[in-house]
């Protein structure tokens, strides 16, 4: 071998520096996250050791052309290869390389590991982070509602307010208005100058109810038809009234013969609903003329009102049925009259008109009802007595019968609709 061939030393190649993979790490703290980082720096780890594993394969490929002896002689002369200087060098380098790649390996590890720790640190972090937030955002959900209820309450309580406090304020006007009346009415009945007064009796061509109560009054009290007007107006003057109009003798008339019917259908409105009807009556003769009265004492008791038995007796109210003047003294003249009488009142009951839809009420119906009579002990009140009870037999013989006629109708339809 020539001094040309002598064994080259070993190229150390550089080793990855630490230092500086730690301030690029450092460096990528600032602006970068921990993850981010990490991936960045072993990647360039990576980079550096292939590079730097070329290199060493390349200077072991010149080592090894260096001291080869074709160098020197013809490159068609095979020469042998000195393996031992190869291996050498090979050896060298390798020696050399191999624990500068442990130890980086071992740093990355290292690297690695911090990296991870802080990850995981900066997570537990975000958790502790984002409970506090949702604990917090609940607290909040919480007193927003319940701010949210206490406007609604204190709204509708306003609204109260508002409406108790208008209600107020107009009570206290009427208050105040009708105060104000009062004053002026009072300083008007101290002076006697003004404490005269008008009172309207008639609206327009018609009297009002309470006119017509008085005249009805007036009336029972034995005041003929013709003075009642003028006793109203006497009244009126001695109290410092003045009136409109009074009634006249016709109106007063007028007045009573309505006050009769509508008496007559209230007769029948009541005895049809009443338990019994006890009957009273008698005849007398005044200048050859006959005149007979009648009256009705029922038991009013209401049986959906008194449904329940009580301790208390029935209460039992007396109507008068009027005094009329008969052709003659019998009895039979007497029950055709108390029949005529008793058809007009149910005749009277169904003309009006807040009883056209009610039920239709017959003097049969009344007749069923009474359970006995009141009369003297002559001749023709016992006749009366015994056609009275004969009547009651027939009204109810009439009632039976269509019953019966009723149901036959109804069980005959039943057998045609079997049939059929």
């Amino acid at each position: 071998m020539t001094g040309t061939s002598a064994v080259q030393p070993p190229l150390m190649l550089p080793r990855v520096s630490m230092q500086a993979h730690g301030a690029r790490l450092a460096g990528n703290q600032s602006g970068e996250s921990t993850d981010e980082s990490a991936h960045r720096l072993s990647k360039n780890v990576q980079t550096r050791v292939s590079v730097q594993t070329c290199e060493i394969l390349g200077s072991i490929t010149l080592t090894a052309e260096l001291l080869s002896p074709s160098w020197h002689t013809n490159s068609n002369v095979p020469v042998p290869v000195p393996t031992q200087i190869e291996s050498i060098s090979h050896s060298n380098t390798l020696g050399g390389t191999i624990p500068c790649l442990q130890k980086d390996k071992r740093n990355l590890k290292k690297v690695a590991q911090w990296a991870k720790a802080k990850v995981q640190a900066l997570q537990a972090e975000i958790k502790a982070i984002k409970a506090t937030m949702m604990r917090d955002m609940k607290r909040l959900d919480l007193c927003l509602n319940l701010e949210r209820e206490m406007s609604i309450i204190l709204e509708s309580k306003l609204t109260k307010l508002r409406k108790s406090s208008m209600w107020q304020r107009r009570k206290s006007y009427a208050l105040q208005q009708q105060n104000g009346r009062l004053q002026s009415r009072l300083k008007n009945s101290l002076n006697p100058i003004k404490c005269h007064r008008k009172l309207a009796l008639k609206y327009g061509s018609i009297y009002s109810f309470k006119a017509r109560s008085l005249v009805r009054h007036l009336c029972c009290l034995n005041i003929p038809n013709v003075t009642i007007g003028k006793v109203i107006k006497e009244c009126s003057v001695f109290f410092g009234i003045t009136l409109n109009s009074v009634p006249s003798a016709r109106t007063c008339s007028r007045i009573m013969i309505e006050a009769g019917i509508a008496a007559g259908a209230q007769i029948v409105e009541v005895a049809q609903k009443a338990k019994g009807i006890a009957y009273s009556g008698d005849s007398t003769q005044h200048k050859h003329i006959d005149y007979h009265g009648s009256h009705f004492t029922m038991d009013i008791a209401d049986p959906p009102h008194n449904s329940t038995p009580t301790q208390n007796p029935p209460i039992h109210q007396t109507f008068f049925l009027g005094i009329e003047s008969l052709p003659s003294h019998t009895s039979a003249q007497q029950l055709s009259n108390l029949q005529r009488k008793l058809e007009q009142f149910c005749s009277s009951h169904m003309s009006l008109p807040s009883l056209r839809l009610a039920e239709e009420v017959k003097p049969d119906d009344i007749f069923r009802a009474i359970n006995g009579t009141v009369t003297d002990h002559a001749s023709d009140q016992k006749r009366f007595v015994d056609l009275l009870c004969n009547l009651k037999l027939s009204a109810w013989y009439r009632e039976l019968g269509r019953e019966y006629w009723d149901w036959m109708n109804a069980q005959a339809k039943c057998i045609a609709t079997a049939i059929t």
